[in-house]
């Protein structure tokens, strides 16, 4: 018996299942769904969709502070409702802070933007 007779056979993608470069290519550069997710506030529903990578570094590592960086963020990804940058400022202004907040944590992580030196860039002047 041989040490390898009780692992389980892995099921791989042969060359021929994947897709070819010009098809992998026109998939990477084509625009895709928006992949948008519900999240549920106390006084209602919205959808949030993930920040393009351009979009996100249109504001990281800029000389924003981080009123206007979670502004700028959560606008580019309100679906329904949308919302603009001064929509959200007001919202802002009225909303109790962990509804901004929780609504901001949402897009960072649908977005893909967890890792910590992301979280430090977009939060560095809330501690």
């Amino acid at each position: 018996m041989s040490e390898y007779e009780d692992v389980e056979d892995v099921d791989t993608a042969t060359y021929e299942d994947r897709p070819s470069i010009e098809d992998l290519k026109s998939a990477l550069l084509a625009p895709r769904a928006d992949g948008s997710e519900e999240l549920v506030l106390d006084i209602g529903t919205v959808r949030i969709r993930p920040l393009t990578r351009s979009q996100a570094q249109a504001v990281a590592g800029k000389n924003f502070d981080s009123a206007v960086a979670e502004r700028k963020l959560i606008a580019m990804a309100m679906v329904e409702p949308e919302m603009n940058e001064a929509d959200v400022r007001q919202w802002q202004k009225v909303a109790p802070a962990g509804e901004i907040q929780r609504v901001f944590d949402h897009v960072v992580r649908v977005s893909g933007m967890e890792s910590s030196a992301t979280k430090a860039a977009y939060k560095s002047d809330r501690s």
